[in-house]
This record gives C-alpha cells, sequence and structure tokens, in this order.
C-alpha cells in the first residue's frame, strides 16, 4: 500500500487508547486485491486480553471500513 495510506494505518492504530505505540506494519496484497495488514504494536502495560481483543476487532472494523479491500488485520503484541 502506498505511504500515504501506511501514515493513516499507523494514525489509526496510534488513535486506539490500548495502543502505546505502533513499532512496524506490514501490509500485503493476497489473492487478487485483498490487503493483509499486520502490525507490531506495543499495548499499554494495564491492557487486559479481553481489551486488547476488543483493540484488534476495532482496528480492523475502522481500517476495512475506510479502505475496503483491507480484509485482514493481524497486531502482534511487543515489548520492545
Amino acid at each position: 500500500m502506498s505511504p500515504a495510506v501506511q501514515r493513516h494505518i499507523r494514525e489509526e492504530l496510534d488513535s486506539l487508547p490500548e495502543i502505546e505505540r505502533v513499532e512496524q506494519i506490514y501490509t500485503s496484497v493476497i489473492g487478487m486485491a485483498d490487503v493483509l495488514v499486520a502490525a507490531r504494536v506495543k499495548f499499554i502495560d494495564t491492557a487486559s486480553t479481553d481489551a486488547i481483543t476488543a483493540a484488534a476487532d476495532e482496528a480492523e472494523r475502522r481500517l476495512s471500513r475506510r479502505y475496503p479491500t483491507i480484509r485482514y488485520v493481524f497486531l502482534d503484541p511487543t515489548n520492545i
């Protein structure tokens, strides 16, 4: 995806209250036009498992609503 779209993805993820920072973003076109987004993120220390799951679901909703080709969003928690 273009650098502008990747910046928007980063901004969208950074806006989620459970995410402290986004370390890396990877995007890949799979199939004919579906896009997979994978991001290494640092969640806030107090985020519960349920809050992390809800944040991942919300990230997927927000990104796929804005960019219908985004079909998959995976957040990889990191302690970096």
